[in-house]
């Protein structure tokens, strides 16, 4: 199969693989600058439909090189059309055009293209993934694919800034390539050492935040509560909150598994904001644990899931409250029972998930005993409902 042709169903595959949980990025327009500002690139895909289970082209891709006149107008230089990639460098002298290739799908024998050389359009040389890798075993797989570029890289991919002759490319073994800009051979290789898989960047980001979540939790002032109360695991720091929560930047988050012994398995999952570099939390080792203490003794828990046998139940907070989404529970307390409830109401709130074979239940559990089950499964749809400190159902509650 030829470049062109390569690089052409590029698109075309992105659509077939679409309806896969593991599916490439659909392609979408992109533009490289030359490094002097003066000239850039637009690559544009094609457009596609299926009829009658025949893939039918409404519209090439196509690409442009363009330089800026004197008068800012934007000069056409030349083009190219009938194959899209999803990246690319262009040179100084708007000449020569360096593209990455595409969706890397071929798992057995690694023929995908790596990087093509191109003057003016018309294709100079090309390099597939199997001619370039030295190390396969370093590859990594997904369901339908497989990436051949690292995941972190020292040297950033691309025409060299103190040399327009000479483009770099580095592999996920660590190999850092230097290829001829106008003839696309290889002109050297070394070692990039600092390059990374994705389960290695993976590992050392996990270890940053680590670190980091344990060196802010040993000055802390909650630790020695915690501690007492708590095995206090899986600490990190984050950049950002986890998805759901109540306040935005910096999170401290940790599991605690109480030492008491309960009278089912049990974890609490927190996430706490971090300000002016310290983890801040306002709840206590107790409030949490005589929390769960009162959810396991409700009536309905006791009827419907202990007395059934369940997996686990796990209790999640954001450390100024005992529940993790508060507009989620507000939604839902409308929803069930058609009040608006004032944020003071919903301090107290805790919620709790329940894991059983094959699905998780949530709940939120009020101060004084009532019990939001998040999902009725007897009703069609599905609909929150709430029960009372006795676990009979709230008669405003749907029904």
């Amino acid at each position: 199969m030829t470049i062109r042709l390569v690089l052409g169903a590029a698109c075309a595959l992105a659509m077939a693989l679409r309806a896969l949980g593991d599916t490439p990025l659909e392609p979408t327009p992109w533009v490289a600058a030359s490094a002097n500002q003066e000239a850039f690139f637009k690559m544009v895909p094609g457009k596609y439909h299926f009829e009658k289970h025949r893939l039918i082209t409404d519209r090439e891709p196509f690409g442009v090189a363009y330089r800026l006149a004197p008068d800012g107008t934007f000069v056409a230089l030349w083009r190219c059309k009938g194959w899209y990639a999803p990246s690319g460098a262009l040179s100084d002298d708007s000449d020569y055009l360096v593209v990455t290739g595409p969706w890397a799908s071929d798992v057995e024998n690694h023929t995908d293209l790596a990087v093509a050389f191109y003057k003016r359009g018309k294709v100079i040389k090309s390099h597939q993934v199997k001619d370039l890798i030295k190390d396969p075993t370093k590859l990594e797989y997904s369901v339908s694919h497989y990436f051949w570029r690292p995941a972190k890289q020292t040297s950033p991919t691309g025409i060299l800034a103190h040399d327009q002759d000479l483009f770099e490319l580095v592999m996920i073994d660590k190999t850092d390539y230097l290829f001829y800009l106008k003839s696309g051979e290889i002109a050297g290789f070394r070692r990039d050492e600092g390059a990374m898989t994705r389960d290695e960047y993976a590992a050392e980001i996990h270890r940053d935040t680590e670190k980091r979540g344990t060196d802010l939790y040993e000055p802390s002032a909650f630790k020695r509560d915690f501690d007492s109360a708590f095995e206090v695991t899986d600490i990190s720091a984050s950049r950002g909150g986890p998805s759901g929560v109540d306040f935005y930047g910096e999170s401290w988050s940790a599991n605690l598994t109480p030492k008491k012994a309960l009278s089912h398995p049990t974890r609490i999952e927190i996430a706490l904001p971090i300000l002016d570099g310290k983890v801040e939390v306002s709840v206590t080792s107790a409030q949490i644990l005589g929390t769960f203490e009162k959810f396991l003794k409700h009536p309905y828990v006791q009827r419907e899931y202990l007395a059934k046998g369940l997996l686990g139940i796990r209790m999640r907070i954001t450390g100024h409250r005992l529940h993790w989404n508060t507009a989620e529970l507000r939604g839902l307390l409308k929803k069930s029972t058609g009040k608006d409830y004032p944020d003071s109401d919903l301090a107290s709130w805790a919620h709790f998930l329940i894991d059983r074979t094959g699905s998780i239940d949530e709940f939120d559990l009020s101060e004084n005993g009532e019990l939001l089950l998040f999902e009725d499964r007897s009703q069609k749809p599905l609909a929150p409902v709430m029960f009372d400190s006795k676990g009979e159902r709230i008669p405003n509650s749907p029904k």
